[in-house]
């Protein structure tokens, strides 16, 4: 599968970072930012206006360096 370019209001995003972001695509190739706080806070937006500079929920992701962790 070819990887999808991000599209231009995405780059620089907090968001990017995140454990609790997931990227969605849909079939026609948008690119999408969900916010996975959002499926159990309601009050929180599932899909935030992007780019975004600050969030007070934010998590940097863990990246795992070996198979398995």
């Amino acid at each position: 599968m070819a990887d999808i370019p991000l599209p231009v209001v995405l780059q620089g995003s907090r968001c990017l970072g995140c454990k609790y972001r997931r990227l969605i695509t849909s079939g026609s190739g948008s690119v999408f930012l969900l916010c996975q706080y959002g499926l159990v806070e309601e009050s929180w937006p599932k899909y935030p206006s992007q780019p975004v500079a600050e969030c007070r929920h934010f998590q940097e992701a863990r990246i795992a360096t070996k198979l398995g962790e």
